[in-house]
């Protein structure tokens, strides 16, 4: 989750009126949308994912208003995949000594599949081939993702533009 307001100017901020507090917030709030549909749109155009994965994402980024705080906190819910590719990292398996990699016409795990045969590849890889459809599964150790940060530019972006709309709530106020 991205912080929109910084933690020196929230103890100053703790301090003023319910009134006051209600007229920030609104900035803040608005800072927060923007910081999410820029992340929205940059996990559509710049993510490596395909169709209902990149929906997903995308979907799935939101914000939260803290009052409390006068904070908003922006990120993506719910979404298992989100932080692999915000920071990058290695994928290893959990259950099994291999990661299935599904790259023919079978979909699912290969437990589900019978006739499936391991064939063992070069180096720490393997696969899993079926006579008559051919290679159906490449079987790996771990796979490393490069970080394709879309919060964060987001937050970068907008850091102009969140600071204008807490000025002008604040302006507003006086």
């Amino acid at each position: 989750m991205a912080e929109v307001v910084s933690g020196d100017a929230f103890e100053a901020l703790a301090r003023v009126s319910k009134e006051a507090r209600k007229g920030i917030m609104r900035g803040v709030s608005k800072g927060a949308q923007l910081v999410a549909g820029t992340a929205k749109r940059n996990v559509r155009e710049k993510l490596n994912t395909t169709g209902e994965a990149k929906g997903n994402l995308s979907r799935s980024v939101s914000f939260d208003l803290e009052d409390r705080n006068l904070r908003a906190l922006v990120g993506p819910r719910r979404v298992v995949y989100a932080a692999i590719h915000e920071f990058g990292g290695t994928i290893k398996p959990v259950k099994g000594r291999y990661l299935t990699i599904p790259v023919g016409d079978l979909k699912g795990s290969p437990r589900k599949h019978a006739g499936l045969r391991f064939v063992r590849g070069r180096g720490d890889k393997g696969l899993y081939m079926v006579n008559d459809s051919g290679l159906q599964y490449v079987l790996v150790r771990s796979v490393t993702i490069p970080a394709r940060p879309y919060l964060h530019p987001a937050l970068v972006a907008n850091e102009a533009n969140i600071e204008q709309a807490i000025g002008d709530a604040v302006e507003a106020l006086l």
